[in-house]
């Protein structure tokens, strides 16, 4: 028997079958096959990657609702995803209230009432798609909405003692603008006060500044704040005033990487672009886990995001970090090591609905490739990554993955992921 035999031969017995997982009462029917599997490896662990290979699958969706179904009663509390940080406000508030009214405020989902009019905050340089009509925004936003009502649910049916659940994006915003709205309404009834009528008038936007004035004038609402931090924590406590001027830092960020990406018209100005985005990736993460430290935390990203270490992956592109800035998975790993559980989803073939005109939307793995020996295994299951058997070496080994594009990357899948979770034939995202 040839080593990929013996292989596919042990993972048949391994695997955990997903059959017929296509919607949220499927993973609610299949989420307990996982305690066999995922339950000896949650031990001492605060995070867990949920890893995606492709943002535009619709396969997605079951995945993560069977893994939060999961993992959210036992204590991850905390859902974050490669979303922007105050897009996810509206959606934390959406789980907190019931009210789906805020998802037309997302920009991610398109809306665009937080744009200045006296300027286009629009990317021009190489990471500019077709054009906005290229992307699949109404399944975009459809995933989200069933992703956001199932956590609603899991979080209305918790028990009394319980957290609830809280969603948050660690990732800049799809529109730099977006923090100005979640600002103004934090401002808005803050009781009058010299110090914070300064900060309001920095605040306000000035006709015609440039993106690089833009930052500058946020430097200088940052400073002003420092100045009369004290005042202004007198008159609406340390914890209000600690959230505020983090939003200040976030919408400053936002901007200082849109500066940069773009217009960018170099590889290497994306790479520098992606170095900032990691850095405040790697931010966002680590004010969630210092907010809420008894709780568990679920980090959902693309798989490259959620690396455990990258130094071990030879990948074609730009990658996160721009190769100047750790991947945030592996930032975090490293900052808690043995307490990160890591999930990555993998495909072999199928389609996506991916927006750039140049490259497929038509997946597939070469012969060779870990994909292709993972889809004669089954349909959908999910598989842990190490075995004391000896024939499950080939994941532990380095090999070809195909995620994104049908780029493949060298890695050993073992150095990365504790479980993969495969679907052998994936489908655009639908609404």
């Amino acid at each position: 028997m040839s080593r990929h035999d013996a292989f596919v031969a042990w993972a048949r017995t391994a695997a955990i079958p997903f059959p017929d997982l296509d919607d949220d009462a499927d993973a609610e029917r299949l989420a307990p096959l996982l305690e066999p599997l995922l339950g000896p490896l949650l031990a001492g662990k605060r995070v867990a990657y949920l890893g995606e290979p492709d943002h535009w699958i619709e396969q997605k969706t079951a995945y993560h609702s069977v893994f939060l179904r999961y993992l959210c009663p036992r204590g991850w509390s905390c859902v974050g995803e490669e979303f922007g940080w105050f897009d996810g406000k509206l959606i934390d508030l959406y789980i907190e209230t019931g009210d789906e009214s805020l998802f037309e405020r997302v920009a991610m989902f398109g809306y665009k009432g937080a744009e200045r009019p006296d300027r286009s905050d629009q990317i021009t340089g190489l990471l500019k798609a077709a054009g906005e009509d290229a992307y699949p925004t109404a399944a975009f936003r459809a995933h989200h909405l069933r992703l956001a009502r199932t956590l609603r649910a899991m979080s209305q049916a918790r028990a009394t003692s319980s957290p609830r659940i809280r969603y948050f994006g660690f990732d800049v915003d799809a529109s730099p603008n977006s923090g100005y709205e979640h600002i103004g309404e934090s401002l808005r009834g803050a009781p009058a006060s010299a110090g914070l009528a300064e900060v309001r008038a920095r605040l306000e936007r000035v006709p015609g500044e440039s993106m690089q004035d833009e930052v500058r004038r946020l430097d200088g609402v940052l400073a002003a704040f420092d100045t009369h931090r004290p005042e202004i924590e007198d008159g609406m406590g340390t914890a209000w005033a600690d959230e505020l001027r983090y939003s200040f830092e976030a919408l400053r960020d936002n901007f200082d990487y849109a500066r940069v990406v773009y217009p960018a018209t170099s590889w290497d100005t994306v790479a520098e672009g992606m170095a900032m985005r990691e850095h405040l990736m790697q931010r966002h993460v680590r004010r969630v886990l210092d907010q809420h430290p008894g709780e568990g935390v679920v980090l959902m990203a693309h798989n490259m995001h959620l690396t455990k270490d990258d130094t071990r992956i030879r990948a074609p592109g730009i990658g996160p970090g721009g190769g100047k800035e750790r991947a945030v998975g592996t930032w975090l790993n490293h900052q808690l090591p043995e307490q990160v559980l890591s999930v990555w989803m993998l495909f072999e073939r199928g389609r996506d609905n991916q927006p750039f005109p140049d490259l497929p939307t038509k997946l597939s793995s070469p012969p060779g490739s870990v994909n292709a020996l993972l889809g004669q295994v089954g349909d959908a299951f999910a598989l842990p990554t190490r075995s004391q058997d000896k024939r499950a070496n080939a994941l532990s080994s380095t090999g070809d993955i195909v995620m994104l594009y049908n780029q493949a990357s060298r890695l050993a899948l073992a150095d990365q992921a504790d479980v993969v979770f495969f679907v052998r034939e994936v489908s655009p995202l639908r609404f």
